[in-house]
């Protein structure tokens, strides 16, 4: 009972990734390739209970914000977003979405 209260309490926001390659949100954008590749190198560390760097750290704060959204559409462009992982969406995508909580867990503001 415990345990369900403390999951209730705590508020789920899903993020969503833009997969319109014309969009300066979405994950193929500069600042959104940088993004996964700072995410896979935090999930690296994390899997080898490692410290991340906190330039890299100081990087995802500033530039994941950019990436990662709520809701349906883009605030951008407009476009449907990626809200779930799976094998109909790119590795880039899933491994976004894989992470949200690890970030979180790094303090990174998404």
């Amino acid at each position: 009972m415990a345990g369900d209260l403390a999951l209730a309490s705590r508020r789920i926001i899903p993020m969503a990734i833009c997969r319109n390659p014309k969009c300066q949100r979405a994950y193929q954008s500069h600042n959104g390739i940088v993004v996964v590749g700072l995410v896979r190198v935090l999930h690296a560390n994390h899997a080898a209970n490692t410290v991340p760097a906190p330039a890299g750290i100081q990087q995802l704060t500033q530039l994941a914000p950019q990436i990662y959204q709520v809701g349906p559409h883009c605030g951008c462009c407009g476009q449907p977003m990626a809200m779930l992982t799976g094998p109909g969406e790119t590795q880039e995508v899933n491994d976004l979405l894989q992470n949200v909580e690890l970030l979180q867990m790094h303090g990174v503001p998404i």
